[in-house]
């Protein structure tokens, strides 16, 4: 099955500012009033959540949260854009880029590596992934 790529929904755009107010009312509880900007500086701030044990395995909807900061960064800074895939996996809120032709899954790009026990650098993985696919 080919992946099948959709403008988002109205709800997928409240659902996406949800999760960014979420991690942000997070955020000011452990760090005092810092801001998101969709830039790689939300990335180290958002690294510390992670680094400091506040976001642990068990917290699957914060790990999802820091999936969305990932995806915004990647949204405001290349070509990718969010999007509604439909594929053989099930209907999930993706960053497409129709200039590449590449799905990036960021909503679970967090939660996966920490389920593996694997190191999460928020702010490598973007440049990781961003040089790879020559964004």
């Amino acid at each position: 099955m080919t992946d099948e790529i959709r403008s988002l929904a109205d709800e997928d755009k409240v659902w996406l500012q949800r999760a960014e107010s979420h991690l942000l009312t997070l955020l000011h509880t452990h760090y005092g009033n810092v801001s998101l900007t969709h830039s790689e500086p939300d990335l180290l701030i958002a690294q510390r959540l992670l680094d400091d044990g506040v976001v642990r395995k068990k917290d699957i909807l914060e790990m999802q949260c820091l999936g969305v900061v990932l995806g915004n960064v990647f949204a405001s800074n290349t070509s990718m854009k969010w999007a509604r895939v439909l594929n053989e996996y099930g209907d999930m809120l993706a960053l497409h880029s129709d200039q590449i032709r590449f799905t990036l899954y960021p909503l679970t790009m967090i939660s996966k590596r920490v389920e593996e026990s694997r190191v999460v650098d928020m702010p490598a993985l973007y440049r990781s992934f961003k040089s790879d696919l020559g964004l």
